[in-house]
């Protein structure tokens, strides 16, 4: 698929807010929204959470599932947060599948400190349909037993749940056996037209890779969201935001990225 020279995108008045997830490879399409820094929010006027709810009621299943973040400086309350009980509990009746943001910095944060968390959370919100897991070691050397037991803990509390690592561009195979979705490319615009999926991701399910892409202008959208098809990516997360914003709510194309994955 040809698409203009970046100067035409980048002379469009592009300012968007989140990130979503739409993917592909000759099957439907999913969008997988990951907003960790949405506030909830329930009528008021650009509530990013009723359009997410209202999408899943219109179009059943075509949201994968949408990342949230009820902490408290980095850790979770002491007590569940009356707003987030509230969201989870719609998200549930509009089957709006919810996988709570937890970062493992690398493996420096103790695996009883992620596990501490993981109860926590399903204490509270016991909806959930799995974790996210920021900041994934990338090694291939040995597959550390951190994450099997993440793993192996996530799943004694729910069954088939969503463990997904966010791990860009360096991801390597060894973790697909200890999680059920990787982010494989996260990153701008700029440098998805050149990238190009890990030869060994073309063996899974599209569904197990997830891209994100930032700074997108509106009139890249489609070819965005074309070349993660291309690409192998189950899901792809599109914004024009840049990186300092991207995280914070949903892009002004959302209705558009909709479409693209309804009509796919």
């Amino acid at each position: 698929m040809s698409f203009p020279p970046r100067s035409v995108f980048l002379s469009v008045a592009a300012t968007i807010f989140l990130l979503v997830v739409v993917g592909g490879r000759c099957m439907a399409s999913k969008i997988s929204v990951r907003n960790p820094w949405v506030a909830p929010c329930n009528g008021t006027q650009g509530c990013d959470w009723d359009a997410m709810i209202k999408v899943q009621i219109q179009h059943p299943g075509v949201i994968g599932c949408a990342v949230f973040c009820p902490i408290e400086r980095g850790e979770p309350g002491p007590s569940p947060d009356p707003r987030y009980v509230a969201l989870a509990s719609r998200a549930a009746a509009a089957n709006l599948p919810l996988v709570v943001w937890i970062n493992s910095n690398e493996m420096t944060v103790p695996v009883n400190t992620i596990l501490d968390e993981i109860d926590t959370y399903y204490t509270s919100y016991p909806s959930l349909s799995g974790i996210y897991l920021e900041i994934v070691d990338m090694s291939c050397d040995f597959i550390p037993p951190y994450y099997q037991v993440i793993w192996d803990h996530v799943h004694k509390i729910r069954s088939n749940p969503m463990v997904i690592f966010n791990m860009g561009p360096l991801a390597t195979e060894c973790h697909m056996n200890v999680s059920t979705m990787i982010v494989t490319y996260e990153g701008e615009f700029a440098d998805y037209v050149s990238y190009v999926a890990p030869a060994w991701t073309k063996k899974y399910d599209p569904h197990r890779f997830w891209h994100t892409v930032f700074d997108v202008p509106a009139l890249a959208l489609p070819y965005v969201y074309q070349r993660s098809v291309a690409q192998g990516a189950g899901h792809v997360y599109i914004s024009n935001e840049d990186i300092v914003d991207v995280y914070n709510s949903l892009p002004s194309y959302f209705d558009k990225l909709v479409s693209l994955a309804v009509d796919d």
